[in-house]
Parts: structure tokens; C-alpha cells; sequence
């Protein structure tokens, strides 16, 4: 063997640990591409089952202990359906609105006591970040299985 070339023992151990990065990431591409899919899904539920109104903060109060740095709130409304209104609450939201604040809300017409919150923009902002980092480990891997791919084959002629 001379100096510089690497022996059979250090290019198995370097294919070994290839195989294994190019598996975390393309597990942590494809979970990132599932929670997409899932949004999505959800998303496209909302927008073809509810209708869009607007309604009034009554209260948001913080779930969990004053500690935790992300927290979430159940936002209670009252927003108007046909002449009637209705009061509703939010459980998980992730933003603290005061009351009297007028906020976008989801409802299905049957249940208009049920509700999402959300702007279109931004329930459509997560799918996008998640399908962002899903196409960076996926593009990742793809591009590294192409270049080894490229090797192998320079080896096999050289």
C-alpha cells in the first residue's frame, strides 16, 4: 500500500458509514415528508369543509406552566352565523390574542361551534418549511447515491 491511497479496511469502514448517514437521512427526509403530507391533508379538509368568517377574542389563557418557553393557549370566541352567534374555543393555539382582537376563523357550517384559527397564508407556512427541509435531505441524499454511484463505476474502469 502507499502513502495517501486508503486500504480496503478504511474504504469498507467509510462505505459502512456512508450507508448509515445516507439511511438517517433519508428516514429524517421521509418524516419530514409524512408530517407534509399530513398537513396537506388537513389543510385541504379545512378548505373544502369550512367556511371562513371572522370573530372576536373573548379570552386566551396559556395552557401549562408560566416556565415553558413555547406555549400554547385555548382562545375563546364568539363569531356570527347566520344571524346567530356563537361561542367557540381554540385549544392548542400557538398565538396569545387580547380580548376584543378579530381574528380569521374555520368553521363547518353544521357545526359553527366548532372552529380552527388561521389565515390560508398561515396554515400553508409549516407545510412549506417542513416540504423545504424534506427536499433539502432527500435532495442530499439523492445527489450522494448519484456520486457513489459515479465512483463505483470510475473504479470499475480504472
Amino acid at each position: 500500500m502507499t502513502r495517501g491511497q486508503p486500504d480496503a479496511q478504511s474504504n469498507e469502514l467509510h462505505q459502512v458509514l456512508s450507508i448509515l448517514l445516507l439511511s438517517t437521512f433519508s428516514m429524517v427526509g421521509l418524516l419530514m415528508l409524512g408530517i407534509v403530507l399530513w398537513l396537506t391533508a388537513m389543510n385541504i379538509d379545512i378548505a373544502r369543509t369550512h367556511l371562513r368568517g371572522e370573530a372576536v377574542v373573548v379570552s386566551s389563557q396559556r395552557n401549562g406552566p408560566p416556565s415553558t418557553r413555547h406555549a400554547t393557549y385555548d382562545v375563546r370566541v364568539r363569531h356570527e352565523v347566520d344571524g346567530r352567534w356563537y361561542t367557540a374555543t381554540a385549544s392548542r393555539a400557538t398565538t396569545s390574542y387580547d380580548p376584543g382582537d378579530r381574528i380569521a376563523v374555520y368553521y363547518r357550517p353544521e357545526s359553527p361551534y366548532r372552529i380552527e384559527l388561521g389565515t390560508l397564508m398561515g396554515r400553508w407556512f409549516m407545510p412549506l418549511v417542513c416540504a423545504a427541509i424534506a427536499a433539502m435531505f432527500l435532495g442530499g441524499v439523492l445527489r450522494e447515491l448519484v456520486l457513489m454511484r459515479r465512483r463505483r463505476l470510475a473504479s470499475r474502469r480504472g
